[in-house]
């Protein structure tokens, strides 16, 4: 062979090898370009074509940080593993596999590779914020916080969304970032899906999200060939600030922040970049205040405490350049990254910043906090905890300010809410991989109710007074219905309060009882019954009182005595007593008269220094005159005395006990008895002298409450209702006869055991086998309100495949009473 054909013999066998360097070569480029994707194909081809062991490890960490910066726990977890196989040599493998195996809510696995990396490498802080990141998760998850979220699959696609906002003044209209493939726009090469770019939706009337378009079409805001996204608006919603990051090869660019306006036009100018650092700088997601003049972001400047921290800009005027940027400092920022901050200015004058980060422990990925200004400093950051966050990445609040938040439920019930808005995460039950969830926090609402009865028949007792005073200096009044019932709406019963009832009605001893909301998380339907004794005809006893022979003063150690009657007292102001005291046979008549007034009168004098009015006590004296009758009879059950038993309807007369009782126990045991101080009522119509202090019989509930609002969405009418203590909307059909409600409404209901076989006509032969109520079933409502009115085993039928949750026309509203609707005001008002 000629040493030509050698020389091409060898040059063809040594084209794989060049090629195969050559493609490692061009990966470590893209890699060090950011250009994880195509880094990734190009590793992919030089790891099956290498031999060498140390270049094949080498590649084998690069394919695992390329899944792992690109966001694939699942596949970063499975090329760690097989590092460790092959005993590579650097210990960062156990801190990157926990990480992974965490990010998949694998705890007790991630935990024990945490723990390997710390005895491996105990000065670096991640293996420590790591362990206590799957510790925290597994806390928070047993322990959630009462926010709950929810997949808005509507907007999402199968790439990623992400960074929601709010584009309007009604809180209807919603931006987020997208690489979904609907504008056309081309791959990036860092990530190897499409370019992303600002999209926006709609909510109409019913609460649907529309399908999600550009935000604007002459490429203005968004752009075929650079990432654009994580927007935030003015307070008017006409200017725009957002990131917008430049890709090209082999370069690394820096991200800025641009801004746009649109005045007296539907389409956005032409944006311009904001000078806040150089052009090499990351600089990106702008969180504005409502005067403009004060911008946090977040940005990988010099000085900082990480790797991207969060900074503040601000400027004199709105039309004004930024000034310098100045970090935030380590109560917001750490060793890790910050990014995504969103400011929160509340009405009551509160500032917030919330943010996300990966430098503070949390429960793994990127975690939300939360940071106050107070008196120019912020507060050290507190995590939002599950399920706000979780072990994947969680980032991008934003907050509704619409001043009425409601969500309405699968169910249907609609509730009141405390906060709301959406985030951004790459968590499980995703449709892409990083989707915009919505998130509410429920408010914690109380109403008060219960029933009035007589103690002795159970029976209803409709008119009582009902007197409600919290310990938050609420004062209110109402009156039970024809059935004995009150209610106290959710309006009138505040969180964290101690609520005292007291209830009187005309005959009967009034009464009271207490209920808290202090420390309650959820919302509840408290229910307090009481029950009134009737004021007897006869006088009644008070304990025993004893005094020293021929002496009258109320001795220290049976004043507890009347802590009985002073409690009756004060539950019953405009009660008028007469204080009886009676004495034995056993001495002068006129001296006993006299000793017994004298005594009645110590007990009115008692009672007077512990706050009763001396007019509403009338003390008498009835010496030996009114001998005890035992009606029911006694028996004594201790003291020197026990045993001793007088037979019912005995009257314990001189002659009785000196001919019927045999021993001088029993005719001492009577003589007790007759010695007695009793009290009995003789009127109710006392009026106290501070009456006309008391506002109490002049607050009105809720005088508004016979006018309830409506809502028109397209010639229907919409409004609240109340049944079985869950708020739903109902439509108003005037023809309609029946009581209406969805499949979804009555399945809810039953889940919370609102409902049961019972509450149906049909009783268990009204479900199905599956447990679903069939179509066309009739059913009981044990209680309905509407407005302030109320009624009771409403009659309703389930409807299979009813658009709206609960229908209801004349024949049922009329129930509740006499209407008129006021299509102006858009209320229906109760006559």
């Amino acid at each position: 062979m000629s040493m030509k054909r050698i020389l091409f013999v060898i040059l063809i066998l040594s084209i794989p090898f060049i090629s195969i360097a050559q493609s490692a070569k061009d990966a470590d480029i893209a890699f060090k370009y950011d250009q994880f994707a195509t880094a990734l194909i190009l590793y992919k081809k030089a790891y099956s074509g290498t031999k060498n062991k140390v270049e094949k490890k080498r590649i084998m960490y690069q394919i695992a940080e390329c899944y792992r910066i690109t966001k694939d726990p699942r596949k970063a977890e499975q090329q760690y593993l097989r590092l460790i196989r092959a005993d590579y040599s650097d210990p960062i493998v156990y801190l990157y596999l926990a990480e992974a195996q965490r990010d998949q809510e694998k705890y007790q696995m991630a935990i024990k590779q945490y723990k390997k990396y710390i005895k491996m490498v105990p000065e670096d802080p991640r293996g420590t914020l790591g362990l206590e990141s799957c510790q925290n998760a597994i806390d928070w998850k047993k322990n959630p916080s009462r926010y709950e979220v929810e997949n808005i699959r509507k907007i999402n696609s199968r790439e990623d969304d992400f960074s929601p906002a709010y584009a309007d003044k009604k809180y209807k209209a919603l931006v987020f970032t997208s690489s979904r493939k609907d504008g056309g726009n081309k791959a990036d090469p860092n990530t190897g899906i499409g370019y992303t770019a600002l999209f926006v939706t709609q909510k109409d009337a019913k609460g649907n999200w529309s399908k999600p378009i550009m935000l604007d079409e002459k490429e203005m805001v968004n752009t075929q060939d650079e990432n654009n996204g994580s927007a935030v608006f003015n307070r008017k919603y006409n200017t725009i600030y957002f990131t917008r990051c430049m890709v090209t090869k082999k370069k690394i660019l820096g991200c800025g922040i641009w801004t746009s306006s649109k005045k007296g036009s539907k389409e956005w100018n032409e944006p311009i970049l904001l000078p806040i650092a150089d052009d090499s700088i990351r600089v990106g997601h702008p969180a504005i205040s409502t005067n403009e003049k004060t911008m946090y972001f977040a940005s990988d400047l010099p000085k900082g405490y990480g790797g991207r921290d969060i900074w503040v800009v601000k400027r004199r005027r709105k039309n004004k350049a930024f000034e310098k940027p100045r970090n935030l400092g380590d109560a917001v920022n750490s060793t890790g990254d910050e990014r995504y901050p969103t400011l929160l200015e509340t009405r009551d004058g509160h500032t917030y910043l919330y943010f996300s980060s990966t430098g503070r422990g949390g429960m793994g990925g990127w975690d939300m906090y939360r940071s106050e200004l107070v008196e120019g400093k912020w507060t050290k950051a507190e995590n939002l905890g599950y399920p706000l966050n979780s072990s994947s990445d969680d980032f991008g609040i934003v907050f509704s300010k619409s001043r009425k938040l409601q969500k309405t439920l699968a169910t249907r019930q609609v509730i009141n809410c405390e906060e709301m808005g959406f985030f951004s995460t790459n968590r499980k039950g995703g449709r892409g991989r990083f989707d915009v969830w919505e998130f509410w926090l429920p408010e914690i609402v109380f109403t008060l109710a219960g029933t009035i009865r007589d103690e002795q028949t159970l029976q209803y007792l409709p008119g009582s007074r009902v007197e409600l005073s919290g310990n938050d200096g609420s004062h209110l009044v109402t009156t039970a219905d024809q059935r004995g019932y009150y209610f106290f709406n959710k309006e009138q019963i505040a969180k964290n309060t101690i609520y005292t009832l007291k209830v009187s009605h005309k005959g009967y001893f009034g009464n009271s009882g207490t209920e808290t909301t202090v420390g309650r998380k959820e919302s509840e339907d408290l229910v307090l019954n009481i029950k009134l004794e009737p004021i007897p005809k006869d006088p009644i006893p008070l304990p025993e009182i004893r005094y020293k022979v021929a002496k009258w003063d109320l001795q220290p150690q049976y004043q507890d005595s009347l802590n009985g009657l002073i409690e009756i007292m004060k539950l019953n102001p405009t009660i008028v007593i007469e204080l009886a005291s009676h004495t034995d046979y056993r001495d002068d008549a006129v001296k006993n008269d006299t000793l017994s007034y004298r005594r009645a009168k110590s007990v009115v004098d008692f009672l007077v220094t512990k706050g009763i009015e001396r007019g509403r006590m009338e003390p008498k004296g009835y010496g030996e005159n009114q001998p005890r009758k035992l009606k029911d009879g006694y028996k004594f059950k201790a003291g020197q005395y026990k045993g001793v038993y007088f037979a019912p309807g005995t009257v314990l007369t001189e002659e009785y006990i000196k001919k019927s009782l045999r021993t001088n126990k029993q005719r001492e045991a009577a003589h007790q008895l007759n010695r007695r101080t009793e009290f009995s009522i003789l009127r109710d119509d006392y009026v106290p002298k501070n009456a006309n202090d008391s506002v109490s019989d002049q607050i009105a509930i809720n005088p508004d409450d016979n006018k309830f609002p409506i809502e028109y969405i397209n010639d229907t009418i919409f409004a609240d209702c109340i049944i079985n203590g869950n708020t739903y909307r109902f439509a108003f059909d005037g023809p309609e006869l029946d009581l209406k409600l969805s499949l979804d409404i009555v399945m809810g209901l039953i889940r919370q055991h609102k409902l049961n076989k019972n509450s149906f006509d049909s009783g268990a032969d009204a479900f199905t086998e599956d447990g679903t109520i069939k179509d066309g079933e009739k059913l009981v409502i044990q209680r309905m309100r509407i407005g302030n009115k109320t009624v009771y085993d409403q009659m309703a039928i389930c409807v299979h495949g009813q658009s709206a949750g609960i229908i209801l026309g004349d024949e049922v509203l009329t129930e509740f009473a006499s209407y008129a609707i006021d299509e102006d005001n858009k209320v229906i008002i109760f006559e």
